[in-house]
């Protein structure tokens, strides 16, 4: 998967679950039951926000 990836692989795991074989997870979102390790391959551009138009 992270060879074909363009901006980041997401794998959820077992909380308790070791990291899988390979490259460290860039950073890990834990919840109740659940990981979510990410590793990001390239930054995602931020959007141009517009501002809001007056009333």
């Amino acid at each position: 998967a992270l060879a074909l990836a363009t901006h980041r692989v997401v794998v959820k795991r077992p909380r308790k679950a070791p990291c899988i074989d390979g490259p460290k997870p860039g950073y890990a979102l834990d919840g109740k039951s659940s990981r979510y390790d990410i590793y990001p391959r390239k930054a995602l551009k931020p959007k141009a926000v517009e501002p809001a138009p007056d009333l």
